[in-house]
């Protein structure tokens, strides 16, 4: 599903314009981004945490060449499904 989409669907189910519901969106989604950047994390009841994640430097082997190579370390974004949210995907 696209940005677009969603938006388009979450507007139906609030009864909010597409305009509306895109700022609100963009809003909740940028306090998510900011907290999990100072390094704390998110918990949206029913649904999930967010919280950084961070990966050390290591040495990769590259499939197609079998060389060796550096791989920098780098900072994601982990998500960990509420419970509630797994016991709906495993009907």
């Amino acid at each position: 599903m696209l940005k677009k989409e969603f938006i388009e669907t979450a507007a139906e189910r609030c009864g909010l314009s597409k305009v509306d519901t895109e700022k609100a969106m963009d809003a909740i989604f940028g306090v998510i981004i900011d907290v999990v950047e100072a390094d704390d994390s998110v918990m949206v009841t029913d649904f999930g945490a967010f919280k950084k994640k961070r990966s050390k430097a290591r040495i990769g082997i590259n499939p197609s060449t079998k060389e060796r190579m550096q791989i920098e370390a780098k900072t994601g974004v982990s998500f960990k499904a509420a419970k509630k949210v797994k016991e709906r995907l495993n009907k």
